[in-house]
């Protein structure tokens, strides 16, 4: 994978382990107007809160990092080192940025996705493929963009079990 590709600092919240203990996990940052209440069930939960609910204690959930160029009222996460995700540069269900982080700019935006959509296009005796994720770490099932009820039963047993 080709290294980062801008040159500028990413203005916003960076990732870091603050407190040093190994982990860089969600930050509770009390606001009134906030998305997330603590749950009833478990302290260490987070459950949203509902769109006219008032008169309780709120949260912005941020990750644990530090803020680079903050300008005193807008907080944002700055773009992932690894802001693609090059599973999801592929045409087959692709997403804007705003829907679906690591996108790219358009399907196929990337050199590498590029060369491979040209590649298996030009090759009609490929039917099958395997894409790695370049972002999270994991082993998806198929399909994973949906539901575990359209996917054939027998399979889904294979995967779970």
């Amino acid at each position: 994978m080709r290294p980062y590709p801008w040159d500028d600092k990413a203005e916003g919240i960076h990732g870091q382990d603050i407190d040093q203990d190994g982990r860089i996990l969600t930050m509770r940052i009390p606001d009134p107007n906030g998305d997330w209440k603590v749950s009833e069930l478990d302290p260490r939960l987070m459950d949203r809160r509902a769109p006219d609910e008032q008169g309780g204690q709120y949260y912005r959930l941020l990750p644990e990092g530090y803020l680079e160029d903050y300008d005193g009222y807008q907080i944002k996460v700055a773009r992932s080192l690894r802001g693609l995700d090059f599973n999801r540069n592929f045409p087959v269900e692709w997403k804007p940025e705003s829907d679906q982080r690591g996108a790219g700019p358009y399907p196929g935006s990337e050199s590498e996705t590029k060369a491979l959509i040209d590649f298996i296009t030009s090759h009609p005796n490929i039917n099958t493929g395997i894409a790695y994720h370049t972002y999270s770490g994991v082993i998806l099932r198929p399909p994973s963009t949906h539901s575990d009820d359209e996917l054939d039963a027998t399979d889904l047993w294979t995967y779970k079990a």
